[in-house]
């Protein structure tokens, strides 16, 4: 029964300002069998250049016997604005003086 390891984990990549992909890298999983691998697949390669978006990326091992393992992921491509506190300066002033305001009370 083939096994897989060192599956990686869901990941987000930001896009810098005026970027519309980026190339994304990743650690291969790692596929064993206790009698022999005959086929491996995979929807994407490390090194590939994704659009914004969410992508799917899947890995199956199968082996002689036809018995399947499986690596599942997604990687997140996004703009930088987005993960940017978009909060007014008066805002943050206002929650600043909220939590020193805790502080003395």
């Amino acid at each position: 029964m083939p096994r897989v390891t060192n599956c990686p984990t869901s990941l987000t990549v930001y896009l810098e300002p005026g970027q519309s992909s980026q190339i994304v890298t990743w650690n291969e999983p790692i596929f064993t069998d206790n009698i022999q691998l005959v086929q491996l697949n995979k929807s994407k390669e490390p090194g590939e250049l994704f659009q914004a978006g969410y992508h799917e990326v899947v890995y199956t091992g199968q082996d002689a016997a036809g018995n399947l393992a499986k690596c599942q992921f997604t990687i997140h491509v996004t703009s930088l604005s987005f993960a940017k506190d978009n909060a007014s300066p008066i805002t943050k002033v206002f929650e600043l003086n909220l939590i020193i305001f805790k502080f003395y009370f």
